[in-house]
């Protein structure tokens, strides 16, 4: 089990990647991205954690790529999920937000707060 740099990527954990002494400056944006993901999962999880040195070389290498967020979410699924539903929900409340702005110009004070949680209540 492991990711020997070739499509389809097998990352599944413990994330391994072969190759010897291949530099990380050649591996594939995806190898780098779930290589730092495990490491940072294993650091955080693992009091005697001693990869330290390749931890900080992955940050580094990930910093030096300056992968814009459209590719990053393209390399990681969960990513992508979560942004993609964020911005759905940014989208209903700014829809929302506009709906409330333009009821309080034209309904009167007594009638506010009802048509405020109709709107508030709609998925």
């Amino acid at each position: 089990m492991g990711c020997n740099f070739t499509e389809p990527f097998d990352h599944s954990p413990p994330v391994h990647h072969f190759g010897g002494q291949r530099p990380l400056s050649e591996w594939p944006d995806d190898c780098i991205w779930a290589q730092l993901q495990y490491e940072r999962w294993r650091h955080d999880s693992d009091k005697g954690y001693t990869s330290e040195l390749y931890l900080e070389n992955l940050e580094r290498e990930w910093a030096r790529r300056g992968i814009c967020s459209r590719c990053h979410r393209e390399i990681d699924p969960d990513l992508n999920a979560q942004v993609s539903d964020l911005e759905a929900r940014t989208q209903d409340a700014e829809d929302k937000l506009g709906r409330i702005r333009r009821l309080i110009m034209v309904t009167p004070d007594t009638m506010i707060r009802p048509e405020i949680m109709k709107i508030l209540d709609q998925q």
